[in-house]
C-alpha cells in the first residue's frame, strides 16, 4: 500500500507530492521515499536536509549534481561541508565553487 501512494503522487503532482513526502518522513524505513518525493516537488531544501539526517548519500549525490550557480548558497556550502566531511573533496570544492567561495576549501585541502 505505501508503494501505491509514492505512485499516485508522482502521476498527481503539486501538493500530492509534498503531503506524500510528509507521510512517508514519518514512517521508519521509508525516508527515501520522502527525499525522492520532496526532490521531484521542487523541495531541494527540505529533500537534502532529510537525506543529511538519515544519510542517504545516493539520493545527496542525486540531488547535488542538479546543483549549479543559480543554486541557494546556503544548500551549495551545506552539501559541500557534507562532502568534505566525507573526504569526497572534488566534489566540495565544485560546489563551493558554484557559491564563490571554493577559496576556502582550497585552503583547507592544501594544508
Amino acid at each position: 500500500m505505501t508503494d501505491k501512494i509514492a505512485n499516485l503522487a508522482l502521476m498527481a503532482g503539486g501538493n500530492e507530492l509534498v503531503e506524500a513526502a510528509q507521510y512517508y518522513e514519518n514512517i521508519p524505513g521509508q525516508t527515501d521515499k520522502a527525499v525522492m518525493l520532496y526532490h521531484k516537488a521542487g523541495m531541494i531544501s527540505r529533500a537534502l536536509d532529510l537525506a543529511f539526517r538519515t544519510d542517504q548519500f545516493s539520493a545527496l549525490d542525486l540531488i547535488t549534481n542538479e546543483l549549479d550557480e543559480n543554486s541557494d548558497p546556503r544548500i551549495l556550502e551545506r552539501a559541500a561541508e557534507f562532502f568534505k566531511n566525507n573526504q569526497q573533496y572534488n566534489k566540495a570544492v565544485q560546489l563551493l565553487a558554484y557559491s564563490k567561495k571554493a577559496h576556502i576549501y582550497i585552503y583547507i585541502i592544501i594544508k
